[in-house]
C-alpha cells in the first residue's frame, strides 16, 4: 500500500483532501502549500517514492510498496502503476477527511500542534439559507437622497440582508481620537410612512443611541456643541412602517407555537417564523467629517425586516426601531476599524456595550443626552412584541416631557 509522507520531518502536519489534493500546513509559518496530483506536476521518482514539490521549498512524498518499485519507477517516470497509486490515495484522503470531520470549524490539537480546519459547512449554510431569508423581506430601495456633501466615492458593499454603499479614509479615520454626533436628521419623504412625531423621535434617537454607544469601544465621544476629530451625523431618508395586525398575529403564531412545543409528550421544535405581510424596513445615509468639513466615511443604507430573523412588535415603529440599532452597529464599525463591516468577522459586543443595552451608564458621559437603553423592561418587551415606545423612554428631553 502506499502512504502518505508529506512534510514528514519538517515539523509540518498533512491534511489530505478530495481528489488527490494533499494540503502540507507548516505551522511555524501558518503557511498552507497545497499540491494537486497532475501528470504534468513538477516531479522526481526513485525507487522508493514519488516526489511532488510543492511551494515553499516542501516536498510531498509518496511512499510505493516494494512491488511497484522495481517494476514501474526504475526509469524515474510513473509509469503504469499511475492509477493505482492514485486511487489509494484517494482511499487515504477519504479515511483523513474522515477523522478530521470532527475538528471542522474550529481549531483543535493534534500531532502536537494546533490546525485550524476551514469553516466551509458554516459558510455553506448562510449561503443556503440567504435565498430563503431575502425572499421573505421587506424590499427597501437603496437610494441617494442627496444629503450627503459628497457622493463620489462610494461603493457597492452589501451584507447578507443588507444592502449598502460605502467610502472609507482608513488611515484618517484610524488617527481620530474623539467624535461628536449630531442628532439624526428626518428626510422629507419620512413623512409618508406617517408615524407620529414621538415616533420618529424614537427612531431617530435609536440610531444615536447607538451610534454614540458603539463608537465608545475606540473613540471619545464629545458633546455635539464642542470641536471633534470627526463629526458624524446620519439622516434616515426612509421608513416603511409595521402593519400591526400581521406583526400581532405573527406574535400570536409564535406563542402558539412555543406552547406546542412544551406541551407535546416528545418536545418538536416549531419553527418560529413571521408572517411575510407588513414587514417594515429603514434607509438611512451618514457620514464622518474631520475638524475641516471634508467627508472621511459614508455610507448609504437599507435594510427590511424579515420572517426569520426580524421580532414582530406591535407599533408601525417597531421594525425600524429595531433596524435604526443595526444601521448604528453598522456605521459604528465603520469607523472602528476604517473597513467596511460587511467585509469583516463580526464581532462580539464588549462588556460594556452590553451593559449600556442592558440600561447601564454608557462609557462616554455625552451618550446619557441619547438616554439608557430601556434594559430588562425593553428585552421582555421586545420578546413579547410590545410596541417600542411603551419601553424605550428616549433622549433625556423627551423623558422629562
Amino acid at each position: 500500500m502506499s502512504e502518505l509522507g508529506a512534510c514528514r520531518g519538517r515539523g509540518a502536519i498533512l491534511d489530505a483532501g478530495p481528489q488527490g489534493r494533499e494540503v502540507c500546513e507548516n505551522p511555524t509559518v501558518s503557511q498552507q502549500i497545497k499540491c494537486q496530483w497532475h501528470d504534468d506536476s513538477p516531479m522526481r521518482a526513485d525507487r522508493n517514492a514519488v516526489h511532488l514539490q510543492c511551494g515553499g521549498g516542501l516536498e510531498v512524498r509518496i511512499v510505493l510498496a516494494a512491488s511497484d518499485n522495481d517494476a514501474n519507477f526504475a526509469s524515474g517516470t510513473l509509469g503504469a502503476a499511475t492509477s493505482r497509486n492514485k486511487a489509494e490515495i484517494q482511499e487515504q484522503n477519504s479515511r483523513a477527511s474522515l477523522r478530521n470531520h470532527k475538528c471542522r470549524g474550529k481549531c483543535c490539537s493534534r500531532d502536537r500542534h494546533m490546525r485550524c480546519i476551514s469553516a466551509a459547512p458554516a459558510f455553506g449554510l448562510v449561503l443556503f439559507l440567504m435565498p430563503v431569508i431575502t425572499a421573505c423581506a421587506t424590499s427597501v430601495p437603496l437610494e441617494q437622497a442627496g444629503l450627503l456633501s459628497s457622493y463620489q466615492h462610494l461603493a457597492p458593499s452589501n451584507g447578507v440582508l443588507t444592502q449598502a454603499q460605502v467610502s472609507v479614509n482608513r488611515d484618517v479615520i484610524l488617527e481620530a481620537k474623539t467624535v461628536r454626533i449630531i442628532p439624526t436628521s428626518l428626510s422629507v419623504a419620512v413623512a409618508e410612512a406617517k408615524l407620529s412625531e414621538a415616533q420618529l423621535r424614537l427612531i431617530a434617537n435609536a440610531v444615536d443611541r447607538s451610534l454614540c454607544t458603539g463608537l465608545s469601544d475606540r473613540f471619545q465621544i464629545v458633546p455635539s456643541a464642542q470641536a471633534a476629530d470627526l463629526t458624524v451625523h446620519a439622516f434616515i431618508t426612509r421608513i416603511i412602517p409595521t402593519d400591526e395586525i400581521a406583526a400581532a398575529a405573527s406574535k400570536a403564531t409564535w406563542v402558539a407555537g412555543s406552547v406546542a412545543t412544551a406541551t407535546t409528550a416528545v418536545p418538536v421544535p416549531v419553527p418560529l417564523l413571521r408572517i411575510p405581510i407588513g414587514l417594515g424596513g429603514l434607509a438611512l445615509e451618514a457620514e464622518a467629517v474631520d475638524r475641516t468639513g471634508r467627508q472621511k466615511a459614508a455610507m448609504v443604507w437599507a435594510r427590511g425586516a424579515d420572517s426569520i430573523t426580524s421580532r414582530p412588535r406591535v407599533s408601525p415603529a417597531g421594525d425600524a426601531y429595531d433596524l435604526a440599532g443595526s444601521f448604528g452597529n453598522d456605521f459604528s464599525k465603520l469607523l472602528l476599524t476604517g473597513a467596511s463591516p460587511f467585509e469583516t468577522l463580526p464581532s462580539p459586543p464588549s462588556m460594556r456595550r452590553l451593559g449600556s443595552l442592558l440600561g447601564g451608564a454608557p462609557k462616554e458621559s455625552a451618550c446619557e443626552a441619547f438616554g439608557r437603553g430601556p434594559g430588562v423592561a425593553g428585552l421582555v418587551g421586545s420578546a413579547i412584541g410590545l410596541p417600542p415606545e411603551w419601553t424605550d423612554k428616549g433622549a433625556q428631553g423627551d423623558a422629562n416631557r
